[in-house]
């Protein structure tokens, strides 16, 4: 198995402009890595993608997401266009702008963010947006990538029901 193999991805109709995405793998687990280029990938501001471009965007990264993936479960077949550009606009108006980081500390309800293991985006995230909300928690689910739910929904539901009790 090949340690490591990055991935050029055309980025809209503009050719020259590329993104890489280093696909690393460990053992039996592959993971991503995001490099500063995964900004662009994730946020076409305005440069054209397509339907297909995005679904084909998805499909690229989808099982990476997974420590196992589910023969259930496959990459969206469809993507809307402008909902996930106009998403990706907000999602980075609101980073540039800290809206969580000083609004968080406010939120005065029980809140759980379930992390799987191995997800490729890092639990040093998901502890910093808890360590936001006073009194949040965080539960960690062995051999799981970013879909939980999908991946390991007992262990979800429990970590779920543990909260509510």
């Amino acid at each position: 198995m090949r340690e490591s193999l990055s991935s050029t991805i055309r980025d809209g109709p503009d050719s020259s402009r590329r993104n890489r995405i280093a696909v690393t793998s460990r053992g039996s687990s592959n993971r991503l890595r995001f490099g500063r280029p995964w900004k662009s990938f994730c946020r076409d501001e305005g440069r054209g993608a397509t339907h297909e471009e995005l679904v084909e965007r998805f499909a690229l990264v989808w099982p990476h997401y997974f420590v196992h993936l589910p023969t259930t479960v496959s990459p969206p077949a469809q993507v809307g266009v402008e909902a996930s550009i106009g998403t990706n606009r907000s999602l980075s108006k609101h980073f540039e702008a800290q809206t969580l980081m000083r609004s968080l500390p406010d939120v005065r309800v029980p809140v759980l963010f379930v992390h799987g293991e191995q997800d490729p985006l890092p639990l040093r995230s998901t502890d910093t947006t808890a360590g936001l909300i006073p009194g949040s928690r965080v539960a960690t689910i062995p051999d799981c990538g970013h879909f939980p739910w999908l991946e390991q929904p007992a262990a979800f539901r429990s970590a779920v029901e543990e909260l509510l009790s």
